[in-house]
């Protein structure tokens, strides 16, 4: 699973959690996901600034984590930021796992 894929399976987790995620049954009799507004994926994700995707900061590596990634919370001396706070303090977003 590419890591697109991976943050969106994440944030519908988040979602179906939060109570944001509703089921149809529109098509065959089979429930189908509807596709959450951006509004509800913002208000599903913890941040400390609102409308802001929050991220783990890893100082060690200079790189920070996107929920759903293994290392998402996880290492050592981290912290969470904002994405935006995240660029502007040198960090780079982990393109590999």
């Amino acid at each position: 699973m590419n890591l697109p894929v991976r943050l969106l399976a994440s944030r519908v987790a988040l979602l179906a959690a939060a109570g944001s995620l509703s089921l149809c049954g529109c098509h065959n009799d089979s429930p189908v996901a509807v596709v959450p507004s951006a509004s509800a994926v913002a208000a599903a994700t913890p941040s400390p600034v609102a409308g802001q995707f929050q991220v783990w900061a890893d100082p060690a590596s200079k790189t920070f984590f996107y929920p759903g990634m293994p290392k998402f919370g996880k290492t050592s001396g981290g912290q969470y930021m904002t994405e935006t706070q995240a660029r502007a303090s040198g960090y780079a977003p982990m393109t590999h796992l």
